[in-house]
């Protein structure tokens, strides 16, 4: 991101330098992989104009038993559950590793819901908790032989502020679509890294769905270009996805929290990797059918206007919003003009890998 581009959002959020610092800390517990000037600005912001309110609190809890607990940050998570239930709170559910925008721990009591994040955490994506009614946040990070809980809450100025927040997103990725979407027949639509979270929540039961809705996100493929994925297409030692439309050919990188799911899936298969009754392949209706039926299942609004290309689209602009090069979206979209058509060195899709690790990370 550009330096006056940083200028512009720390002005625009009227953030400190102090509370940036504050929040880094408190975020990101100095991983790399968290830190983004443009998102510190805006969560700062948050603070600073007094859109939220965070409290402190010094944790000294012994773990619980850990071994029914999936993923990572296993002790951390047993204590947060441990606390979620002394109050009363009824576990909803444990993030494994993966769900991509779904809280390490999500709790609730009557109408109200704690979404918790233990160690680094993405931080737009979870102050976003806080913009479903009755939500707080919780980050609970280690802090020598405890721990320290973050309660963030909406204070009075949440509904002004936020509507400040959702314009100049709005405005600000419109000055990129158009560059990586240069289609203009359809209006596109954006989810929320929560909302495709959601989908995928809901798609868990169904190995084959689960896989396919995170082909169309987590690599941004078409429809066509999904159905007519095969295994021979996919180097999982250098972790990237090779698509052919015609003459143009183009290399993906695959997620680090993806990789290992789709080698399961590719496990023993021949040909094409979502076989079908038509012409061998799963059909493009039917991915169609897939993405809607799994949108309305996830309560997702609006979700007969949910399609393919929504996914891929969420997955430009989520990858924009991460500070990724234009030029290399276009690339991995495959928008580019034959006659300027780049395929990647090896060295150039290992570059691509770390943006798209960095861009999915909250994903996890």
């Amino acid at each position: 991101m550009k330096l006056r581009d940083i200028i512009e959002t720390v002005t625009d959020y009227k953030a400190s330098g102090k509370t940036m610092n504050k929040i880094n800390d408190i975020f990101t517990q100095g991983d790399g992989r968290y830190l983004d000037p443009e998102y510190e600005a805006i969560v700062a912001g948050f603070i600073d104009r007094n859109a939220i309110k965070m409290e402190k609190k010094k944790i000294f809890k012994t773990p619980l038993e850990t071994k029914n607990i999936r993923g990572p940050q296993k002790e951390m998570k047993s204590i947060v559950i441990a606390i979620l239930k002394e109050r009363g709170y009824k576990i909803v559910s444990i993030e494994r590793g993966f769900m991509g925008g779904i809280p390490d721990v999500l709790a609730k009591k009557d109408d109200k819901t704690i979404a918790v994040e233990c160690g680094p955490c993405n931080m737009i994506k979870a102050i976003s908790y806080l913009e479903k009614d009755n939500t707080n946040l919780w980050i609970l990070k280690p802090d020598g032989k405890g721990h320290i809980l973050y309660t963030i809450r909406r204070s009075d100025s949440w509904n002004d502020f936020i509507k400040f927040h959702r314009e100049r997103q709005i405005n600000k990725a419109k000055q990129y679509i158009d560059i990586a979407f240069p289609e203009k027949s359809n209006p596109r639509r954006v989810l929320s890294h929560e909302e495709i979270g959601h989908m995928l929540a809901v798609s868990e039961n169904n190995k084959r769905d689960n896989i396919l809705l995170k082909c169309l996100y987590f690599l941004g493929l078409k429809n066509s270009e999904t159905s007519n994925l095969k295994t021979y297409d996919i180097d999982f030692e250098n972790r990237h996805v090779k698509v052919e439309n015609g003459m143009k050919r183009r290399y993906i990188p695959i997620q680090e929290g993806f990789s290992d799911e789709l080698k399961a899936h590719a496990q023993g298969k021949e040909g094409y990797l979502f076989p079908g009754r038509s012409k061998g392949k799963v059909s493009d209706r039917h991915i169609r059918r897939i993405v809607k039926l799994y949108a309305q299942k996830a309560g997702i609004r609006k979700a007969d206007e949910v399609h393919p290309h929504t996914l891929r689209h969420s997955y430009a602009t989520h990858l924009q919003n991460s500070g990724v090069p234009l030029n290399i979206i276009q690339n991995m979209l495959g928008h580019e003009r034959l006659e300027t058509t780049v395929i990647y060195t090896r060295m150039g899709v290992e570059k691509a890998r770390e943006w798209v690790d960095k861009a999915f990370s909250s994903t996890k």
